[in-house]
């Protein structure tokens, strides 16, 4: 899927599910997620997905309880074992590719200024980081950088994503969660 998606369309549906997956959902985001396309793809990967968006009024207290999930799901991992960061999920053979791509992700100085949350405590392994960083490179200005993508998604996401994705299905029946975690599969071409 991701070779015959243009680099500026992967660098938009990275940042996208990089904001689903990291910090609570906003009101913002949600807006994102409603429009028509991005329903019409949603709902292909997570029958229910557009019933749930279009059919739930998120005012405060849906977005409270979507807070919650959040929390519930990746905060307390006593509760859930849905860690974000990929060092929690890789085998002691992968951790070196994960130490190469938090110092990648350092020496990039990525600008995480359209976050709408503070990321300073957030590690580089946490999926929402990695997810923006590989927009952040297929955004880039420069073709070199942009053709190292596909490697890159290889080193951040291979050695781990399926085991996440697989627990997070067993985890929760939240629309927004499943068809992300889809639609990221479908963008790594698994």
């Amino acid at each position: 899927m991701s070779d015959a998606i243009p680099f500026q369309q992967q660098a938009a549906i990275y940042a996208l599910l990089g904001r689903v997956f990291i910090g609570e959902l906003d009101q913002q985001c949600l807006v994102v997620l409603q429009e028509p396309d991005i329903l019409t793809v949603l709902e292909k990967l997570h029958v229910g997905f557009r019933d749930y968006m279009e059919n739930t009024p998120w005012d405060e207290e849906h977005l409270e309880r979507l807070a919650s999930d959040y929390c519930h799901l990746f905060v307390l991992p006593k509760k859930s074992s849905l860690s974000l960061q990929a060092g929690h999920w890789v085998s002691s053979e992968d951790s070196c590719d994960i130490v190469q791509l938090e110092a990648l992700i350092n020496s990039l100085e990525i600008d995480l200024s359209a976050l709408s949350i503070p990321v300073n405590h957030i590690p580089n392994d946490h999926l929402g980081i990695l997810l923006y960083f590989m927009g952040a490179v297929y955004a880039s200005d420069d073709p070199e950088v942009q053709k190292l993508g596909p490697q890159l998604a290889k080193l951040a996401f291979y050695p781990w994503i399926l085991r996440f994705v697989d627990e997070l299905s067993t985890a929760t029946k939240h629309p927004i969660y499943l068809a992300s975690s889809k639609l990221l599969l479908e963008l790594l071409e698994y």
